[in-house]
């Protein structure tokens, strides 16, 4: 999921911009536990486009980006065009990332040679690569195996798991059905204005016991979508419950979380956002939507990067 981030954040002006590439339903399996799609030709003029592209001039973040994507060549700015990620609804925690762009013939496979202990597979018509991720310095005894294979010039396959990428050949390939044979999530792929981010979940995994995820043990669904217009960034997140009445409790449990985040002592630099949030229900659904100047939310993200970390005061010492 990182690296979704710090890729969506390489997004400069184009002074030749693409039309938008929403999420291409056929290129996503029929069901999928999960999806995230990032359209970088919508995003990539906005001011959050810009604000994540300064933060891809950091060392730290080029160092997590790695050596493999250094040596794909792939120039963000001019060649990146979208990202799908998501998980299988037989394996959701293992997610197949889908980088949509103009690339050469050859390009995945150059870059997989040189990164450490490339391999090949022959998967029916096509070729999975596979080599050890070095990225961010990390340990040798935590490097990871990370899979990957290219469909046509078109779009780059990558996962921690031979089989998703296998299978997305097949979705790709059209020998298995995809998105839009099922119908499922159907909202998906109708960015329509200035929509440059769409995620919805339709199997909502257990999660780490917090009072924000008490609200998405409740919902059956989630929906989430982003845009910007005018310095105006809208995000909406829609949970989807069994009835009205878990509807009721979900829309109670995300009144009192923003009360209990107001209450936080560094709360108070957000407090205007907060307040900007508003929920509603509509019957078995509840809305959370937040609508606020994308210049203001910019700057309060800068401030709080910008904070030097707390510190813990030293123990005195038993002599003193």
């Amino acid at each position: 999921m990182l690296r979704v981030i710090l890729l969506a954040g390489c997004l400069a002006n184009d002074p030749c911009p693409l039309s938008a590439l929403p999420l291409q339903r056929a290129d996503v399996p029929a069901a999928p536990a999960w999806v995230l799609h990032v359209d970088c030709d919508k995003l990539r003029p906005s001011a959050m486009g810009q604000y994540l592209l300064e933060g891809m001039e950091k060392p730290e973040i080029r160092a997590r980006l790695g050596a493999f994507w250094a040596a794909l060549q792939l120039d963000p700015r001019k060649h990146l065009r979208g990202l799908t990620l998501y998980g299988r609804a037989d394996a959701p925690a293992d997610g197949t990332l889908l980088v949509y762009g103009d690339f050469q013939a050859g390009q995945l496979e150059r870059a997989a040679r040189a990164a450490k202990d490339h391999l090949t597979t022959p998967y029916q018509k096509h070729r999975i690569h596979q080599w050890l991720d070095t990225s961010g310095n990390r340990n040798p005894s935590a490097e990871q195996r990370v899979y990957g294979a290219m469909h046509h010039q078109r779009v780059i396959i990558l996962s921690r798991q031979e089989t998703n990428v296998a299978h997305a050949l097949d979705v790709l390939d059209c020998t298995v059905r995809s998105l839009r044979e099922s119908g499922q999530c159907a909202q998906l792929g109708n960015q329509a204005g200035s929509v440059f981010l769409q995620a919805a979940a339709t199997k909502v995994e257990p999660l780490p016991v917090h009072p924000a995820t008490i609200i998405l043990r409740l919902a059956r669904a989630a929906r989430l979508e982003m845009s910007e217009a005018s310095d105006r960034f809208t995000a909406t997140l829609s949970l989807e419950a069994d009835g009205n009445a878990t509807a009721t409790q979900i829309l109670s449990a995300g009144q009192a979380l923003l009360k209990l985040v107001k209450l936080q002592p560094n709360a108070a630099s957000a407090m205007r956002l907060i307040s900007a949030i508003n929920l509603k229900q509509q019957g078995s659904e509840v809305e959370a939507t937040l609508a606020a100047s994308a210049s203001e939310i910019i700057a309060l993200l800068k401030n709080e990067g910008s904070q030097p970390e707390s510190k813990q005061p030293k123990p005195s010492s038993p002599n003193n």
